[in-house]
């Protein structure tokens, strides 16, 4: 898989995963106070992980785009 398709599955995860996040039956689930997760991690943790891939990913290419100009 190259650099391109993973940049583009994961932002299609992110998309769904902020489609989810905002929904009003998720926030209605999240309130419950019968909600939670074993180690205190949510939905917006696992948006903000992927972006963070993503501007990974972004630096890795701009970084091997400039070394081939050379």
């Amino acid at each position: 898989m190259d650099s391109q398709k993973l940049t583009s599955t994961l932002k299609v995860c992110l998309s769904q995963l902020m489609v989810v996040n905002n929904s009003s039956e998720f926030k209605k689930i999240e309130a419950s106070r019968y909600f939670s997760t074993t180690n205190d991690v949510f939905l917006g943790d696992a948006i903000n992980t992927i972006n963070e891939v993503l501007d990974g990913i972004e630096e890795v290419e701009a970084c091997q785009g400039q070394r081939s100009i050379y």
